[in-house]
């Protein structure tokens, strides 16, 4: 199976899961955080869903990012029902969904970093304690396999990535998933990998962008169709799709086979001593959508994007103004 994107537009993602749900009310008070709503409240979350759908969004995440096998068991959860209720949340949205509009929406098997599971910030700064290839890749395999199995699942989405070690086991892991498929004849699932970096330019961890995305295209599989970030500031999504397009045009295989995918937040920062976030002062303006925008305008101008959305603190409003560009930039 390979995997085609629009010609001459890219997919359009969905927003905040965990911001958006607090918005409708939803506690996240937990290690769990934005997966902590498939167990709760579960309605809640095929509403935030539905909301990104009515406004263009093409692909829905499922809220699994934060729901490691190790941590369900530690809140006492299966972890095989959890993430079944967790696809099935979002199969259950893009159903009305066709219902209503007639239109089809894809969705992504979301898988976190190990940082993640720490939940001490380390996907934001890779400083992961010792940890070995092969355990990273245990840590991954029971939720990589039970969401690549799915008939339900389209796309698998390994996001907010800081560590290029856990770089190297995904794409390990990923290229037995490849080899498998082929042995037994089967269809792959097609995956992205959207990176965690810093405002100076490279993996949170600190390793060079030039360095990580020379060793994905060294090893690059057929399966592989984007690779980029999410989770990053506004101001420095502007100049991450600026490097990633260029490095692109350094790198034969990746430029042949692979697209861009972004998403980045608000324009707000998280303010980890009050815990509140805060307006980046540095952005030029008060008014978030319009700097959302302005980012926007230059994602779209590059030919080489395949996936854009949003991340912490975007919701509908930011969604429904990429569907407008997309769309104007289409005609």
């Amino acid at each position: 199976m390979t995997f085609k994107f629009p010609k001459n537009k890219p997919l359009l993602l969905d927003g905040a899961t965990g911001t958006e749900l607090e918005k409708h009310g939803v506690s996240l008070n937990d290690k769990l955080w934005s997966g902590i709503a498939v167990i709760s409240e579960p309605e809640k979350l095929e509403e935030v869903y539905l909301d990104y759908l009515n406004c263009g969004s093409e692909l829905l995440e499922t809220a699994t990012y934060q729901l490691t096998k190790k941590g369900l068991i530690e809140h006492d959860l299966d972890p095989h029902s959890t993430y079944q209720k967790a696809i099935d949340i979002a199969d259950s949205a893009r159903q009305k969904y066709f219902k209503k509009t007639g239109k089809k929406a894809l969705i992504v098997g979301s898988i976190g970093p190990f940082g993640a599971y720490l939940a001490d910030g380390a996907e934001f700064t890779g400083h992961y304690p010792e940890i070995s290839n092969k355990e990273m890749k245990a840590f991954h395999s029971d939720r990589l396999d039970y969401l690549y199995n799915s008939p339900l699942v389209d796309i698998i989405g390994f996001e907010t990535i800081p560590s290029f070690e856990e770089v190297k086991s995904i794409l390990e892991m990923m290229k037995v998933k490849l080899d498998e498929a082929k042995k037994n004849g089967t269809p792959y699932k097609p995956y992205y990998l959207a990176l965690s970096c810093s405002p100076e330019m490279v993996l949170a961890d600190g390793s060079l962008l030039h360095k990580v995305l020379e060793y994905i295209d060294g090893h690059l599989e057929e399966n592989l169709i984007a690779v980029g970030a999410n989770c990053c500031g506004l101001r420095t999504s502007k100049v991450l799709i600026e490097k990633f397009d260029l490095e692109f045009g350094n790198f034969h295989n990746l430029d042949k086979q692979c697209k861009i995918v972004i998403y980045p937040n608000s324009g707000e920062i998280y303010d980890g001593i009050t815990k509140e976030w805060i307006m980046d002062d540095k952005l030029g303006t008060t008014d978030l959508q319009q700097a959302f925008k302005e980012a926007s305008e230059i994602f779209l101008s590059k030919k080489r994007l395949g996936l854009v959305g949003g991340c912490c603190r975007t919701g509908p409003a930011q969604i429904k103004l990429l569907r407008k560009m997309i769309d104007e930039k289409a005609d």
